[in-house]
Order: C-alpha cells, then structure tokens, then sequence
C-alpha cells in the first residue's frame, strides 16, 4: 500500500503559496509574440509575473507585498518593483 503524501503548501510551512497557479493566457501569448516590440514579458519578467500569480486566490486577487516575491524569486525589490509597473502599463494588473 502506497502512503499519500500531503503537499507542503504555504510560506510558513516552508512551501509555496499554493498548489495550482493560474496565469492569464494572454500574458503568455503576448511575452511570446510581442517582446521584441516592447509589449510583452521577458523570460525573468514571466517568471516574476507567475511568482505574484501564485498568491492569487480563486477570484484573482493577490497581496503579497513586493520584497515576498523578491525573495521568491531570488532577486532585489527594484527589480519586481519595475515588472509590476510593467504589468499595470500592459493592462495585466491593477493596483
């Protein structure tokens, strides 16, 4: 018999925010055909983008702050700061 195991879901259990994380298809699609022309995410932009989209809950609202996903995704604030301002300018995002 095969024990189940229970994912490690949540920061303060050590794991990630959630289990599932849904990202609109449209900011995949654009990243992909737009970027050279400006519109659209850069690899490490999608990334960090997916990052803030995993604290989202069922209706799509998220509120971790900028330094949660800075850490997350291993980098400074000024660099997540700079794709959220992107992600409002795209229409991705509302603040």
């Amino acid at each position: 018999m095969t024990e189940e195991i229970e994912p490690i879901i949540g920061k303060a259990q050590g794991g990630p925010p959630s289990l599932y994380t849904r990202i609109p298809t449209r900011v995949i699609w654009e990243s992909h055909r737009e970027r050279h022309k400006g519109k659209g995410f850069t690899p490490v932009e999608l990334r960090h983008f997916a990052i803030l989209c995993a604290y989202a809950n069922n209706q799509g609202f998220a509120y971790p702050n900028q330094q949660t996903i800075a850490e997350t995704a291993q980098v400074n604030r000024g660099i997540i700061k700079r794709t959220l301002k992107k992600a409002v300018r795209l229409g991705y995002i509302e603040r």
